[in-house]
Parts: C-alpha cells; structure tokens; sequence
C-alpha cells in the first residue's frame, strides 16, 4: 500500500522532539520491512508560529512510503515507538501525541489554513477519512493532518538534525564557533547557522532534548559536507536530512489583515503616531492599514528591526508581517519584518537670519519674521531638510537569532526551490552516523 504516516506533539518541554520519534519509526520501518520503499524525504512542516498550544517550534512530521504492512502491524510498531520515546521524559499533562496514517492525502487547504490560522479539530474532521487515528482526536492531529497535506512544490529547504545518545541529553553541546563561522562564509547554500551581528551560533537548540544541532540550507550534498567538516567531537547517535518549508515565508500572504489573536498578519500600514522606547529596548506604536487601527510592536530581540522602528514617523507608510495579538483588549501586531513604502526627508521650517546676523523671530500669525535688533522683516522661513535612515524599498529582517523557523531570511531573498526528485533512495537522505558504520 501507498500510505502517508503525519505525527505531531510526541515532545515535551521537559524532553524529546517530534523529528526525533520520526527517525526512530524509520529505523523500525527498515528493520522489519525489507521492501519499504520512501516516496519522499520525511517532511518537517512547520505551521502558525503563534499557535498558544504549540510545545516549542510548531513542526509537524509526515513520511510518504510505500509497504507490504498491514495497517494493524504498521499502527502497533508507530505507537509503540512514540511510547517508547516518550518514557524517556516528563509528558506535559496537558498536551497528547497525534498519529494519523491515511491511503489518501488530505485536501491542501488545511495546510495552508494551519499556515496563519487558529484551527480546532472540527475545522479539519470533516474533510478527510484517516485509515488510523491514535489516540483519540486532538490538537496534535491538526498538525498531523496539516504536515501531511503540505505542498512544497513552490519552494522547500532541507534540514539536516543530528542526534545525541540519551546518555549525553544533559550535558553541554559543544561547537567550535570559528569553524562554524567560516564554514558559514565557505558554504552559502547553507544558511541561518551563525549569527555574526551578535557572534552567536544558531545551530544548537539549548535544552535537554536529543538534537545536538540542525543545519539548514539548500542542498543536501552541502548539509552532508558541512556537518562533516563540523568535527564534532562528541559522538552521535544518527542525523536525518528533512525536507522542509522553513525559510520559505510560506505563511505569509499578500494581504492577511486579519486582527484574529495567533493569526499571521500581512500588509502595508500608515504609521501614526511617533515610536515609543520604554525600559528593556522594546518599541511601540500605532498604524492604521485601512481597515483599523493596531498598535505595533518591536521587541528588542530583533535588533536592527528594532533600532530602524525608532526612526518611523506619523506619515510614513511600511509593509509588515507579524503575529496578532490581543493586548488588553486592544489588537496588535508583533513585528517580524518590515519594508518601507515610502518615509519621507523631514522639511524643518525655522526663522531665517538677519543681514545683520541675527536670528529673526515670529512677527505674529502670518506676519512673517521681524529681527529685534535692526527692525528687518522677511516673510520667507528658512528651510532644512533632514535625510531619514529610512528609504523607499529598504528592507529590514530581524536579527538571525530572533527569526522564526518559516521565515525567509536574508540569504534567501531570491532564491526557490521547485526541482522535487520524483524518485529517492533512503540513503541520500539517511545515514547512521557511528564511526565508520553506514547503514545503505
């Protein structure tokens, strides 16, 4: 049979990772299926970044293959490898896996929509008929369901996750920063990987979960080769290389201006009210996009996003994208991104000087100017103009470390994927990284 395997919130925030539990189930598949074919690379489908229930990053897993197993062997060894995995660590108490393997993939529109929008179960039930579903309905299946849907066909990027043994979860992750540096600049297929703003890796997550780091870019031999000249001295357990929509912007639309809490907001704004600075670095103000009105926010994690926030003005008119949210009642938009539209120069409108050399001051309301020291007049200002640090087209990202997994980054900007191999061997994505043992 044909079938497509989805799986989301087998973590916790005390441990694990969804990508993990998916490599885990492939190495099942091929020990006790010798025929498994893999219709694809497994996929890591991140959706919504400002979902409330998500565990960390929002990314759900799917897998495409082809099997001789029945649906009750294949159910039974998948659950039981997520149970496996999760007796390693705490469960959060409010949060429950989702497994959904189906013979027909389901309608795309629940990926896109899980892309910006809040979605509940019911949103999703109706439009498809799963041949298995454990355990019962909830949240994680809408994940489940979304990464199985997901159409990367306009542009994708691979990730490539390395795995820790169990035994090393709770010890120090340690990465050379230089040599991660300069792979960086020798390597730029390979992106987001260091911070060189804030001199800063980006590739190691910080908690006691089993990832001991992941690379993102563009092609599969570079992530291979980059990882490799890595020289990582702890020994790993495996990595995976993930097709991905990460760094795609897939979730931004054109015009999104929805004022819905956790939805993805995009679109073009009238600045009017100047910027606000309070204690911490982070920036207010407020917009109206020709619909409503919303405050806007810059958090000082974002750096030089931020820092370009403060030079805005009533007047200027900026395109953005963020995440809605409900601030006492009062809606607003975290800001991501922002192009300027247009912000322009400042006329500054002065007394002129005198011929004798003096300042002129107001003679009253449309009098002009009159200088106390000869009696002189003029009814002409003197006029400044002050160049912005803002120009039309100027577009600013937010620092590397503050960028969500689904957003473009700059070394990105122009660039697509669209070439999907129609066939691919397990190996080109999947190695067993021990020594000098590789697993074909």
């Amino acid at each position: 049979m044909e079938l497509w395997i989805g799986i989301d919130g087998t973590d916790s925030p005390y441990g694990g990772c969804t990508t993990w539990t998916m490599s885990n189930i492939i190495d099942r598949l091929m020990t006790v299926d010798s025929n498994l074919e893999f219709l694809d690379y497994p996929n890591l489908i991140r959706l919504d970044p400002n979902i409330p229930y998500k565990t960390r990053g929002n990314g759900a897993l799917s897998l495409h293959i082809r099997t001789n197993l029945s649906i009750d062997y294949l159910s039974d060894l998948i659950v039981g490898q997520i149970l496996a995995d999760q007796s390693h660590y705490r469960l959060n108490p409010d949060k429950q896996p989702g497994l959904l393997i189906c013979q027909e993939k389901p309608p795309v529109h629940i990926y896109q929509q899980a892309l910006q929008h809040l979605l509940t179960v019911a949103d999703i039930r109706s439009d498809f008929e799963p041949l298995f579903v454990w355990p019962d309905w909830n949240t994680s299946h809408i994940g489940a369901a979304a990464a199985i849907a997901a159409d990367l066909t306009d542009d994708f990027t691979f990730e490539l996750l390395a795995y820790r043994f169990l035994d090393n979860c709770r010890t120090p992750r340690e990465i050379n920063p230089r040599r991660l540096q300069e792979l960086s600049l020798q390597y730029p297929s390979v992106f987001s990987s260091y911070d060189d703003r804030q001199h800063r890796e980006l590739i190691c997550p910080a908690g006691p979960d089993p990832i001991f780091c992941g690379i993102r870019g563009e092609s599969v031999d570079d992530l291979k080769i980059f990882f490799k000249e890595l020289r990582i001295t702890e020994e790993l357990h495996s990595y995976t290389i993930f097709r991905t929509n990460q760094a795609t912007d897939a979730h931004v639309s054109q015009a999104n201006r929805s004022n819905i809490p956790y939805d993805v907001y995009s679109g073009d704004i009238l600045v009017t009210q100047i910027p606000d600075e309070i204690q911490g670095g982070h920036v207010f103000s407020k917009g109206y996009d020709g619909q409503q009105y919303l405050g806007l926010n810059w958090f000082e994690p974002t750096k030089k996003l931020r820092d370009r926030a403060r030079n805005l003005l009533p007047g200027d008119r900026i395109y953005i994208d963020g995440a809605v949210i409900d601030d006492d009642h009062v809606r607003s938009v975290n800001v991501e991104y922002m192009m300027i539209i247009s912000a322009p120069d400042r006329i500054i409108r002065s007394p002129p000087i005198c011929e004798c050399g003096q300042r002129m001051t107001s003679a009253g309301t449309f009098a002009g100017y009159k200088c106390k020291s000869c009696g002189h007049r003029s009814k002409f200002s003197e006029l400044e103009i002050r160049h912005r640090a803002l120009f039309t087209g100027q577009m600013v990202f937010s620092s590397k470390s503050a960028q969500r997994h689904l957003t473009r980054p700059l070394e990105r900007l122009h660039r697509k994927n669209t070439s999907i191999p129609n066939q691919i061997l397990f190996h080109h994505f999947r190695t067993i990284y021990h020594q000098s043992y590789i697993k074909q």
